[in-house]
């Protein structure tokens, strides 16, 4: 589960990604961003832990929200959780499309469209899904295990072999002196530094296929958060201090590709090649986590009860994947003529980053009033675990979230908080929908786990 957790936030994606518009808000400091976002991540990992101890669920971050702020309020929480995801994978497989198709044409010359790359990654993701939780687990272990070695190994040669004369040693990213604008990048870059490590949460969708379940899916999510979080900072250092030019690193929007680049050939392939590996792993963890928040859904009546259904062999929410996968590509192909099929992460990851801040925080503060309400789950409250450590992750949070407004960042950047704020919106006229037309629909939201989710008795005895 661990292996699952790590291999759904995509590390060497989030390197490929991020660093680009990370380093175009702070400059060289986006690597303070990193240690931030460690502590942040770490901390609300504890609060997940907490979480999956006491209500282990198939609906993970959704139906931990129905149990902190009730059902409306946890209706409009998945309603934003899985939006996330549904965009979030569609720009996955958006920008896998378009960086197959730059590095097919630079190296072979031919042209191909993006959308041929792009559906089939969707296919594998789909094969996997179909086929159950175990064998995507074997693929993302393999997946995994190629861009952990390549990331490494190129970290370690550009940090010894670096592009220019002398390696420069510095501690000047680590230095909040060193930001041109000071804590406000800082926090802008933040965004993307969590967003690197989204999905780690992943497992606390499998609680269904785990053993011992509250206790191997909290010690997966926090030990993903440390691991991804770590690996970040060590292999982004690296890759700063060897890329030739510090300024021209901040400028530009592929700093990995062009540093591959530089030296040569064979480690431009490996590189791509593992960046491309990772797109599909992150990919597929947001199609599945997406596919699973719908199939939720379904089961509890609020979505179309087809979407519940599960596959009488491979016992998976057949229905729910091959909507998903529709839903991806009718969500891609604008997201791509929008921006472009290279360059959809640079503003998509901006939205679904602002949108993780919120559901991190708020579910983060939701353990508070969960551990205080609910006297059967907590019979005894830790002033530390159950208050102090939602505060702080909280404040790391939103803090993140309160720089995207102020000072408004330029272009394109400051319209985005406007989407998200737009989809909480539709959800909240749709949850008036269902209360008017379909109360029933509503009653149900969450009533697996108000009434003893079934995975919470099988695994009493296994505990």
């Amino acid at each position: 589960m661990l292996i699952v957790a790590i291999a759904a936030t995509g590390p060497m994606a989030g390197i490929a990604l991020n660093l680009g518009p990370m380093a175009s808000f702070a400059g060289e400091t986006f690597i303070l961003s990193f240690v931030f976002s460690l502590v942040g991540v770490f901390l609300l990992s504890l609060c997940f832990q907490q979480f999956a101890r006491h209500y282990p669920s198939s609906g993970g971050l959704y139906a931990w929200s129905v149990q902190a702020f009730g059902k409306s309020a946890g209706f409009v929480y998945g309603w934003l959780f899985v939006g996330s995801y549904f965009v979030f994978a569609a720009a996955g497989f958006a920008v896998l499309g378009g960086w197959s198709n730059e590095y097919i044409q630079s190296l072979f010359g031919v042209g191909i469209p993006w959308w041929v790359f792009s559906g089939l990654g969707l296919a594998y993701t789909v094969f996997f899904a179909y086929f159950g939780i175990r064998r995507s687990a074997n693929a993302s272990f393999v997946l995994l295990a190629i861009e952990i070695i390549v990331a490494l190994a190129f970290a370690a040669f550009v940090f010894i072999h670096p592009s220019h004369a002398v390696t420069r040693f510095t501690l000047k990213p680590f230095l909040p002196s060193s930001a041109l604008g000071g804590w406000s990048v800082v926090g802008l870059a933040m965004t993307y530094s969590v967003l690197s490590s989204v999905g780690f949460e992943t497992a606390s969708t499998l609680g269904e296929e785990a053993t011992n379940t509250r206790r191997t899916v909290g010690r997966s999510m926090v030990g993903a958060g440390l691991i991804t979080q770590v690996f970040f900072i060590i292999t982004a250092y690296a890759y700063l201090i060897g890329y030739a030019n510090n300024s021209k690193f901040s400028k530009d929007p592929a700093p990995l590709l062009s540093l591959a680049t530089q030296h040569g050939k064979t480690w431009t392939s490996f590189v791509v090649l593992a960046a491309l590996a990772s797109m599909i792993a992150f990919s597929q963890m947001a199609f599945n986590a997406g596919t699973r928040v719908m199939y939720s859904l379904g089961r509890e009546g609020v979505l179309p009860h087809a979407l519940g259904r599960t596959h009488a062999k491979h016992e998976t929410p057949y229905v729910a994947i091959f909507a998903m996968a529709l839903l991806c590509m009718v969500l891609a192909v604008p997201l791509v003529l929008a921006v472009g099929a290279f360059y959809v992460w640079y503003y998509i990851g901006f939205l679904v980053g602002i949108a993780f801040l919120v559901l991190y925080g708020v579910i983060a503060l939701g353990l508070i009033s969960t551990a205080l309400r609910d006297k059967k789950a907590f019979p005894k409250v830790n002033p530390i675990s159950h208050v102090v450590v939602p505060i702080l992750t909280a404040g790391f949070m939103f803090y993140p979230l309160y720089r995207t407004v102020v000072p408004l960042p330029t272009g394109v950047y400051r319209t985005l908080p406007l989407y998200l704020i737009g989809w909480i919106v539709v959800g909240v006229v749709f949850l008036s929908y269902l209360k008017s037309k379909r109360p029933d629909a509503i009653e149900r939201v969450g009533s697996l786990m108000a009434g003893g989710s079934p995975i919470a008795v099988e695994n009493e005895a296994k505990i």
